[in-house]
């Protein structure tokens, strides 16, 4: 039955040729705003966050040392209107353009970044 999904899939084109990397890295950073590593919001107290932003920031300081382009995003939304259904209360109460919990930490941030702000869950989609 598997391959029959597959082959369904397939047909209607769930597929891709072959690719290979491309030729210069680049690192992307999601959701490292301050709503989730800063103490003072009720979702930024967690260690194992703390503990990834802090290896992420790592990462980082040796990507710029390379010149390798970092690309971070923030979650923000206009009005609660503008955002899919969030069972997270903080998300629904706080996430809105402009307020300080959706800064960048300053472990992470650099002005050198292309940082944008996305309103649905991926870096790769915006909900319309």
């Amino acid at each position: 039955m598997a391959g029959v999904a597959a082959d369904t899939y397939t047909t209607v084109g769930y597929s891709s040729p072959s690719f290979t990397a491309g030729l210069r890295p680049a690192v992307l950073v999601v959701d490292f705003q301050l709503a989730f590593t800063d103490p003072r919001w009720p979702l930024g107290g967690l260690p194992l966050i703390h503990a990834a932003r802090d290896r992420t920031a790592g990462l980082l300081r040796v990507a710029r040392e390379k010149n390798v382009p970092v690309a971070a995003c923030y979650t923000a939304y206009g009005s609660l209107a503008d955002m899919p259904f969030w069972k997270v209360k903080p998300v629904r109460d706080e996430f809105f353009y402009g307020d300080p919990c959706t800064g960048m930490d300053p472990k992470i941030h650099d002005p050198r970044n292309f940082t944008y702000c996305k309103n649905a869950p991926s870096m790769f989609s915006r909900r319309r």
